[in-house]
């Protein structure tokens, strides 16, 4: 996991609308965009995709 905080946000989001500081991971080879609020330690969260909810299983 790379922490890549420089990276930029988004130029469609709007900072007026959203005024907290971006974040940005690397996480096999995906950056996921996150925010860091409060205190302590930073604890990321990632579900997964939710396709066995309707793959067919019954």
């Amino acid at each position: 996991m790379v922490d890549t905080s420089r990276s930029v946000r988004p130029s469609w989001v709007d900072d007026d609308l959203f005024p907290f500081k971006s974040r940005f991971v690397a996480i096999d080879g995906h950056t996921v965009h996150y925010v860091d609020e409060g205190s302590g330690p930073t604890l990321l969260l990632l579900h997964g995709n939710p396709t066995g909810l309707s793959s067919g299983a019954t």
